[in-house]
């Protein structure tokens, strides 16, 4: 034993008094001549510019890379970044038998795409791929900080700098190597795992349609990433990412949540109340004032709240240059309208109530005809019905573009969880069951402080109590059925969805169900079934409809950001 004890001691101390590969590096580097360290460094980049269909990328030789982080260090320090910012990273794939282990560090950064994703997304055009070099930069003084770029790379490259309000993200140290000099991370990289390579885009196009980059990645196909992983051994089939059943919720975007939301509640109460007062002309009549007032102000707090999500809201402003690419610049625009249209549209409902009221309190006869800027003509117009459909159907066209624009942005990042028919079904069905409960409560609201008749509002809240019931119903049974992936882990990314709902997001997903059940289902079935009888019963039964559904909305959306799992880079364990 006390020899075996021995032995051991004696190999650990010879183990330790070996130097590490950082260390022989940091020596030989010290050691090196000025001279010939820029020779060693000009053999890992290249000595031409890129030919025609070529540009520049990484190339990692997965045999070097012993997972050092010396290329995270190397980024961090030459870059000035802030203590929290990583623009490279390392993470590890794992696989094999249990016979023959297997486990592969690997280094990361911006692929910079023959396609990237992130300059297609940016509304203020604030990427810029280099014509000639093929590197995609990240122009800082152009960004806002809405961090779409985010959402749509699919490699995790644009950073959220928070201290500044922007997004960064690698840009191949282009300032370094357009003085012949190496990259940070090649420079720092102690085995010369990574380096800069001329590649053809033809090659990395017919690459990219044959799969992944590497297992457990986003197909290729979708930005067409440059980097180049090579070993001289074979990946096992079961290799994947450390953390590939690691289940971490994704970031909630509050402000996104309260945008989606409350604006799709305003453009469906606003659709919802014109139907309602086709039908119920002689009860809505003397309550669409109040009603459509109540949709104005909900959807201008709705589409207000995404200016929150800005880093640098102040330049708002440039969001609408990436028109020809940005669905985020499109939905910018049209909601834009949307406010510009749906302002007069309500306006012109009370403006006889209010030319009556300056006439009562200035005790003259005040109407459009008296104000010298109008003629008899414009009154006329002002007063038509023509103008006030022709501003109704613009509010209407442009709010339910807006609603299908919020769609795209999110349908156009290519993650499972946020796929067209999972999208598409959960932003219609709030757009209108919000749209329905807002009507119901205002139209309560309002009968009961107008002092209308009891009798006209029975016909209108049986007709929105079945819709709210059936709309509810299909919402929530079509959004548990969720819950079916857990049994199938062949469902893949719906499957780990489905376990992050159950697990570290159970409270908020009961939470949720919970609110549009009872909100949603249980009150107006209750008040099918047996109808209110007095103003009072109906207005706190209206309310509650009303919070409750509110409330399981902005639930379902703190979901939809939360609970997203998508492929990406490998991470750590």
């Amino acid at each position: 034993m006390e020899s075996n004890g021995i032995n051991l001691l004696d190999n650990l101390l010879k183990q330790q008094q070996k130097i590490t590969v950082v260390e022989d590096f940091a020596q030989k580097h010290a050691n090196m001549g000025n001279d010939l360290k820029q020779q060693h460094y000009e053999t890992l980049i290249p000595s031409d510019k890129p030919g025609k269909d070529e540009q520049y990328s990484f190339k990692v030789d997965l045999d070097k890379c012993s997972g050092c982080k010396a290329c995270v260090a190397g980024c961090h320090s030459m870059n000035g970044l802030d203590e929290d910012e990583a623009w490279r990273e390392v993470g590890m794939l794992l696989g094999g038998e249990p016979a023959e282990p297997f486990q592969q560090h690997i280094t990361s950064s911006c692929h910079h795409c023959v396609e990237p994703a992130c300059a297609e997304g940016c509304p203020t055009n604030a990427y810029d791929k280099n014509p000639v070099t093929g590197i995609v930069k990240h122009l800082d003084d152009q960004c806002i900080g809405c961090q779409y770029c985010i959402l749509k790379c699919p490699y995790d490259a644009p950073k959220y700098n928070k201290r500044l309000g922007i997004v960064r993200k690698c840009d191949m140290c282009t300032d370094r190597l357009e003085e012949g000099q190496a990259p940070a991370c090649v420079q720092s990289c102690p085995t010369s795992a990574i380096s800069i390579v001329n590649i053809n885009k033809n090659i990395v196009e017919g690459r990219s349609e044959a799969g992944s980059m590497l297992p457990g990645t986003v197909e290729s196909n979708y930005t067409k990433p440059t980097t180049t992983f090579s070993s001289k051994k074979e990946l096992p089939k079961n290799a994947l990412p450390a953390d590939f059943y690691t289940h971490q919720p994704e970031h909630a975007h509050w402000p996104l949540i309260i945008f989606l939301t409350i604006s799709q509640l305003g453009v469906g109460a606003f659709v919802i109340e014109h139907i309602i007062a086709q039908n119920f002309t002689v009860a809505m009549t003397p309550l669409r004032g109040y009603t459509l007032i109540a949709c104005l102000v909900f959807s201008m707090i709705g589409v207000n709240a995404a200016a929150l999500h800005l880093g640098r809201p102040l330049y708002a402003f440039r969001a609408l240059v990436g028109l020809r690419t940005s669905w985020l610049s499109r939905e910018i625009l049209v909601f834009g309208m949307f406010a510009t249209v749906s302002a007069p549209y309500v306006g012109l409902q009370w403006l006889p109530w209010l030319l009556d009221k300056a006439t009562e309190l200035s005790g003259t006869d005040i109407h459009l005809t008296a104000l010298p800027i109008f003629g008899q003509e414009i009154q006329d117009i002002v007063y038509s019905e023509t103008l006030m459909t022709m501003f109704g159907y613009g509010t209407f066209i442009t709010g339910i573009l807006g609603v299908v624009c919020s769609m795209m942005i999110y349908i156009s990042c290519r993650r499972e969880f946020w796929r067209e028919t999972v999208t598409g079904i959960k932003f219609t069905t709030t757009t209108i069951l919000l749209g329905l409960t807002t009507v119901f409560a205002v139209v309560c609201t309002t009968t009961a402080l107008t002092g209308q008749e009891l009798s006209n509002l029975a016909p209108i809240t049986s007709v929105l109590c079945k819709c709210i019931f059936a709309v509810s119903l299909f919402k929530l049974t079509w959004e548990g059925s969720i819950f079916l992936k857990l049994k199938n882990p062949d469902e893949g990314l719906l499957h780990r969805s489905a376990i992050l709902m159950t697990r570290d997001l159970k409270n908020q997903t009961i939470l949720r169900f919970f609110a549009g059940v009872v909100g949603g289902i249980i009150i107006p079935l209750l008040m099918i079934f047996i109808p209110a009888t007095n103003f009072q019963s109906y207005l706190i039964l209206s309310l509650s409809i009303f919070t409750l559904t509110v409330i399981g909305e902005l639930g379902e959306r703190y979901l939809y950001f939360t609970a997203v799992v998508r492929n990406k880079m490998p991470g750590g364990v």
